[in-house]
């Protein structure tokens, strides 16, 4: 492929293609695929940075709706097409649906280059296809309205995971956070006590071009509402004083109530963005150990760690399926100061443990919609039984009268309820705690988002579902005006230890 001589517009639809291919036969994360192809690619406009991942986003969040309109229009298997032949369509019929500033003639004719370069000999076919939606898109009717059967098409979700999430959620509210699913998420920061504070950070991200205004519910939360940089790109940024995370994942690591002079272990630390945030409220005093079984996240944790001068942090490698031969592989501390011999860090208890597990992400598809496409059913009986061993490992690893915190960004019950009943059921000396709101958290928030059975859930999907005036679960929540939330899908159940 010679770059030089393609059209910029061409250029951008051929790399999110490949970049939709990427994610779909290779597994990538969009986030990965995109640093990726910003590193090896020059772009002068920072616009054409923002198009190419609003189109990679948007197609992922919309593709069983845009396959749907596209198999309706292909008199073939739609399933046999080739993976850059559906990409360059997908692309397409998303711009002509959704994206008002490129002219629908031009995508066309866009798409047709596209296809020279990516799939040659169906060049013809996508620019007729593409004409063809032109000409009908208003006019092409979706399948009934009747869930799960038709979810791909009406909602753009596996009719599989539409299922799932109707055993315990009403329909129209299913319906509700499928749609809220398919719409870009707001962009939140976490403001980083250890070098500012929210008022200081806002006037000084003021000052570098970038607007916010102070989150819902977050007390130090700031939701991004204009700016005119790249939010990494700012001083604000490389001085650590703040981070980029969901609102919603904000408010899980307060209900932990850890204070200064702790024993605190985070057993799925993952990059470290909850960890930090415990290291902050534990005023960089105290033991803070982060573990993980995947050494890249680790090296992410160490660098966020180091940027953010979080330095009470023990970073270790968790070996799979033990809880015993930890390995240090990072001490974010600048001295020794903490060095316990290892057998001893080993049998050591916990004051209290945060146990975010692996899961199946469904509370977090706004940000990560490749996720629902990659998913299988049969993926939950392995999820739900490593949750259980994880609580199982941290069970032991507990104080007695200490708490342990259990967390998924999962709306599903079988990884939520479910797991901490069969916990409860195997595990009498646990209880589940029903307090009332944990300091830092306002009153207001505790309610909106703890269940009646003692757990807490985000988006309000409980609370808000009913104070929408949609008890019965009928009307209100189904219409796309009325979906009131814009965090993610968090869950968390707090276990005290009692002998």
């Amino acid at each position: 492929m010679n770059e030089q001589s393609l059209k910029k517009g061409t250029l951008l639809r051929i790399l999110v293609a490949q970049i939709l291919g990427e994610i779909e036969e290779q597994g990538v994360f969009a986030e990965a695929a995109l640093t990726e192809c910003f590193r090896n690619n020059v772009f002068t406009d920072e616009r054409d940075k923002n198009l190419l991942t609003a189109l990679v986003y948007g197609v992922l969040r919309e593709r069983g709706t845009l396959d749907w309109f596209i198999s309706r229009l292909y008199h073939g298997n739609f399933a046999s097409l080739e993976t850059p032949i559906k990409n360059i369509l997908r692309c397409a019929f998303f711009q002509i649906r959704s994206l008002t500033r490129i002219p629908p003639f031009a995508i066309c004719n866009e798409a047709g280059h596209s296809a020279r370069q990516l799939a040659p000999a169906a060049g013809g076919l996508i620019n007729a296809l593409c004409r063809e939606f032109l000409r009908q898109g208003d006019s092409l009717p979706l399948p009934s309205g009747e869930i799960p059967a038709n979810a791909e098409a009406l909602l753009s979700h596996p009719p599989w995971l539409v299922a799932k999430m109707l055993v315990s959620h009403p329909e129209a509210l299913v319906r509700a956070m499928c749609w809220a699913n398919n719409k870009t998420p707001p962009l939140f920061l976490r403001v980083n006590t250890l070098k500012t504070t929210q008022e200081a950070l806002q006037k000084r991200l003021r000052s570098e071009g970038i607007d916010t205004i102070p989150c819902s519910f977050a007390p130090l939360g700031l939701c991004l509402t204009n700016t005119t940089q790249a939010l990494q790109k700012s001083k604000a940024f490389a001085e650590g004083l703040f981070l980029v995370q969901d609102e919603a994942s904000q408010l899980i690591p307060y209900l932990l109530e850890v204070a200064p002079g702790e024993r605190i272990l985070d057993m799925c630390a993952g990059r470290g963005i909850k960890t930090t945030q415990i290291a902050a409220f534990m005023e960089n005093r105290g033991f803070l150990l982060a573990r993980d079984v995947v050494p890249s996240k680790l090296k992410e944790m160490a660098i966020l760690a180091t940027r953010l001068g979080a330095t009470n942090i023990e970073i270790a490698l968790a070996p799979v399926n033990t809880t015993t031969a930890i390995t240090t592989q990072h001490r974010t501390r600048r001295s020794p100061l903490h060095q316990e011999p290892s057998d001893r860090r080993q049998k050591a208890l916990f004051d209290k443990i945060l146990l975010d597990v692996p899961c199946s992400g469904t509370g977090v598809l706004r940000r990560h919609p490749e996720i629902k496409w990659r998913l299988r059913e049969n993926d939950l009986q392995g999820l739900i039984a490593t949750q259980k061993g994880l609580l199982a490992e941290a069970a032991d690893l507990l104080k007695i009268g200490g708490r342990l915190l259990y967390a998924t960004c999962s709306v599903l019950a079988a990884e939520n309820e479910e797991v901490i009943a069969d916990f409860l059921r195997h595990n009498p000396h646990f209880t589940l705690e029903k307090s009332a709101a944990p300091g830092g958290i306002s009153t207001a928030c505790w309610r909106k988002f703890s269940t009646a059975a003692g757990y807490f859930a985000t988006p309000p999907i409980r609370n808000g579902f009913t104070e929408a005036g949609t008890g019965k679960g009928e009307e209100g929540l189904a219409t796309q005006k009325e979906c009131p939330w814009d965090m993610g899908g968090f869950f968390a159940a707090c276990l005290r230890k009692t002998r």
